[in-house]
């Protein structure tokens, strides 16, 4: 008998329009598939979709104050508390800072498919949950190889998926397609991340393995 194993989906807002984010949610709804959003900016369709605790923060600390980007997105967010940054940007300054702001749990380590993954304590007393498995990662890497990826996210430890509704919109096949059409938005025909991502998702859910959210994962 296969062994089950817990999903968490997952998404970075990365200021995508209400038009990708409703086409990414209604996927996932549809197929009855819990995703957790980390939200970016203001996006009433996230606010009307998810109770506030329940939304994640992806703040930019690629330039700029950092109290300012925190007092931000909180003002927009109040009741979340749990992360993950934009390029999963990290520095002790800013783990203190946001433990100290009651973020004492995130998700802001990227790794490529690393087996036997658990959370870990992070320096400033919180906890950590890596990332398995990331879109633009898989297109950093240009594996498209669904066969190869099931059999990695077969392996033990955590499972945290992470997709962004721009590439879920634009079915991106690779990062020069993404360059050329972020701003023109005209979504790929043909076999892209989109593609693989609904393949594998709903090739887990028939074989019986359960999906649940980030806050069900942290409990």
């Amino acid at each position: 008998m296969e062994k089950q194993i817990k999903y968490c989906v997952t998404a970075d807002i990365d200021w995508a329009n209400e038009k990708e984010i409703k086409y990414m949610l209604d996927w996932f709804k549809k197929n009855k598939i819990p995703i957790t959003v980390f939200a970016t900016h203001d996006s009433q369709i996230i606010k009307k979709s998810f109770k506030p605790k329940d939304i994640g923060l992806h703040f930019n600390f690629m330039n700029g104050d950092m109290l300012k980007v925190i007092r931000k997105l909180r003002k927009i967010y109040p009741d979340s508390y749990f992360f993950r940054n934009h390029c999963f940007f990290n520095n002790t300054p800013m783990l203190i800072e946001l433990h100290k702001q009651g973020f004492v749990f995130d998700s802001n380590i990227c790794t490529y498919m690393a087996d036997g993954l658990k959370p870990i304590l992070n320096c400033a007393g919180g906890q950590s949950y890596p990332v398995f498995l990331e879109d633009d990662v898989l297109l950093l890497h240009k594996n498209m190889d669904k066969e190869a990826i099931l059999n990695k996210m077969s392996s033990e430890g955590l499972k945290i998926i992470n997709i962004h509704p721009i590439h879920f919109y634009l079915n991106t096949p690779d990062m020069e397609y993404y360059t050329l059409n972020k701003i023109n938005k005209i979504p790929y025909e043909g076999y892209g991340i989109r593609t693989l991502f609904i393949e594998l998702l709903l090739t887990l859910k028939y074989k019986g393995h359960k999906f649940v959210t980030f806050q069900e994962l942290i409990r």
